[in-house]
């Protein structure tokens, strides 16, 4: 984010399952603390409607076999409207603390990733498009 890591975790998995990004707990907090978001509930925040979120890199693979892949701010910002009269936005961007029993921590890349991205599975050749 605006250059610098946010995170030192180094697994990540996608899925259309999940509407926002979810990442640790921390990790989350600390975005929420630079932009001046709110928590609105545990582990979701709220930023002001003008607020200009920063894009988001998200580097996958491993060794040379790696790609970047860019979330833009407005992506990762949801609007959500009563009436149209009264409007919050959210970060696209929850916290949770998935254990090591599970196969944690890692990030998981949800419908907000996916908005910026088409996805292309291929089980038997490895690689990314």
């Amino acid at each position: 984010m605006s250059g610098k890591s946010i995170t030192t975790v180094t697994k990540a998995i996608v899925d259309s399952g999940t509407s926002t990004l979810v990442g640790p707990t921390s990790d989350v907090a600390n975005v929420a603390k630079t932009l001046g978001a709110t928590e609105v509930a545990q582990g979701e925040y709220e930023v002001p409607c003008s607020t200009t979120l920063p894009d988001l890199v998200f580097t996958l693979g491993s060794g040379s076999k790696t790609k970047q892949f860019v979330v833009s701010g407005e992506t990762w910002k949801i609007k959500v409207c009563e009436l149209d009269v009264v409007c919050t936005c959210l970060m696209g961007m929850i916290g949770m603390d998935i254990p090591p029993a599970d196969g944690g921590p890692f990030w998981i890349l949800g419908d907000v990733f996916m908005r910026d991205w088409y996805l292309f599975y291929c089980f038997f050749l490895y690689f990314m498009l």
